[in-house]
């Protein structure tokens, strides 16, 4: 991890993908049967992704370079997180103009197909359909990788094996 200058720093081929972070809910009102069994809770599960009160991080990865840029995603004035304008603005930020970005289906990656400055090709795949690939080299695996070894990382290599969070 670095604190480089990444201004317009990414040309080609990039990848955009977001996460989550803020770790995991607390369970509350936990009630316990006679055998000392948590009983279900009445309330709703705690949501993942989109819908979650945990904090939107986006993330950016060339993949000529292998370099990542991650942003958090605060509120806008009207307490938006995610909108396509951020996305859009994440992107201008670290690439170059006529940059190919891959994403995934998310509705906030629709203003990349729209007419804008920096001329984007915008190529996606549709996760909700099982599509991580298109066979041409649209994915965004490499992003999603990522996230994956920063929050293994979070929770502690050795925690990840044997199934205990502490």
């Amino acid at each position: 991890m670095g604190n480089e200058n990444m201004a317009k720093a990414f040309n080609v081929f990039v990848e955009i993908d977001e996460t989550y972070v803020g770790g995991k809910p607390r369970k509350e009102n936990v009630k316990l049967d006679k055998n000392g069994t948590v009983v279900p809770s009445e309330k709703e599960p705690s949501k993942r992704g989109r819908g979650t009160d945990k904090t939107p991080v986006i993330g950016v990865k060339e993949r000529n370079s292998g370099k990542v840029y991650a942003k958090v995603a605060l509120p806008n004035e009207k307490g938006q997180k995610l909108t396509g304008k951020q996305l859009l603005s994440v992107l201008d930020t670290v690439c170059a103009d006529n940059t190919t970005v891959a994403s995934d289906n998310f509705s906030g990656y629709n203003i990349l197909d729209k007419k804008h400055d920096n001329n984007f090709i915008h190529l996606s795949v549709n996760h909700s359909a099982g599509q991580f690939s298109n066979g041409k080299g649209v994915h965004t695996n490499g992003i999603e990788n990522f996230w994956g070894i920063l929050k293994r990382g979070w929770v502690g290599p050795f925690n990840v094996y044997c199934g205990l969070y502490i």
